[in-house]
């Protein structure tokens, strides 16, 4: 599409005063932080300053962003959706809006977002956005502020960032879905194993392209279809060379909006920060804590992290961001 052309797609209007943000704790190693996610007002208005490194000459910077109950959960047991966290906040519900927007505000910020791997496409008639608009959105990965997506065009980038589905073997995609078929205004694009690949093959109707080494990305992906990036070993794709892949794509930064997979670029040592915000309601039991189902970190060995910032929208919601240190 049109990289200077706004998109229709839904659309929330963010008051930046009633979303505003008050800093409380700046750590002195933002100052060495350059790079500008993106010129914006907006941004200066409801955040501060939101700057980054330089990436690695390898792969992405990579960065994460959840909302977090007092005690860790990310969903509640008995309502899977993320955002409930953030929504049934009834405290403060400017700072649920506040929540969402800042990850708009990241999203603006990126080259792509990555991430959706399980269940993506499949329909979900109880899903935040389509009690908002009617229709399940929460794949599209857009950014719904449209004073950040104009700072994306008057930036010369794309309206909407790369959207990665990553997947260990595809049986989860729906191939069917309007995003996964050269959807005119979302670029999507799938990394996947050899395995993924097979199932792509026989169910993907979309026109699309491998890339399978870094040595080997085209000089220019316009008008190849949808990129599908394979790594690894049957179900298992390599993190690594995927992320160095998408440094030879171009993408400079790149947000992780999947929890899974965000545990699983912990692991591999592989994610620069973590943006969690915490909404202050306590969920407790069993319910779904990041990295929640996936193997633990020992004694031992654990990544730590430097706070980097801190973020109020008065007592009841606080933005975290996080430098890991491995």
């Amino acid at each position: 599409m049109n990289p200077s052309a706004r998109t229709p797609l839904p659309k929330i209007p963010y008051d930046a005063e009633r979303i505003g943000l008050k800093r409380i704790f700046e750590s002195p190693t933002l100052s060495g932080f350059a790079c500008r996610g993106i010129a914006s007002k907006k941004i200066e208005q409801v955040y501060g300053a939101l700057n980054f490194p330089e990436p690695p000459a390898d792969r992405p910077y990579l960065f994460a962003s959840m909302v977090l109950s007092l005690d860790g959960k990310i969903a509640f047991e008995d309502a899977p959706e993320g955002p409930l966290i953030a929504q049934t906040n009834l405290m403060d519900k400017d700072g649920a809006a506040a929540d969402f927007w800042f990850l708009n505000a990241l999203r603006a910020s990126s080259d792509a977002t990555m991430g959706f791997g399980g269940g993506f496409g499949r329909k979900k008639e109880d899903s935040v956005t389509a009690a908002m608009f009617g229709t399940d959105l929460e794949s599209s990965g857009h950014i719904f502020d449209q004073d950040l997506e104009d700072d994306r065009i008057a930036a010369g980038r794309a309206p909407v960032p790369w959207q990665i589905i990553t997947s260990l073997d595809g049986s989860e995609i729906n191939f069917d879905h309007p995003f996964l078929n050269n959807h005119p205004l979302i670029p999507f694009m799938v990394t996947t194993g050899p395995t993924g690949l097979d199932r792509l093959r026989s169910r993907c109707k979309a026109r699309y392209f491998v890339v399978d080494d870094p040595s080997r990305v085209p000089a220019s992906i316009e008008g190849l279809g949808m990129p599908v990036i394979v790594t690894g070993e049957a179900s298992m794709p390599d993190a690594a060379a995927t992320m160095r892949i998408l440094r030879k794509l171009g993408m400079k930064r790149v947000l992780i909006e999947g929890p899974s997979y965000c545990h699983h670029l912990i692991r591999q040592g592989l994610i620069d920060e973590l943006f969690l915000n915490y909404s202050c309601l306590y969920v407790g039991g069993k319910a779904l804590s990041l990295g929640g189902r996936s193997e633990s970190f020992t004694s031992t060995k654990h990544p730590h992290t430097e706070m980097l910032s801190i973020h109020s929208h008065g007592p009841h919601f606080f933005y975290f961001r996080h430098k890991l240190i491995y």
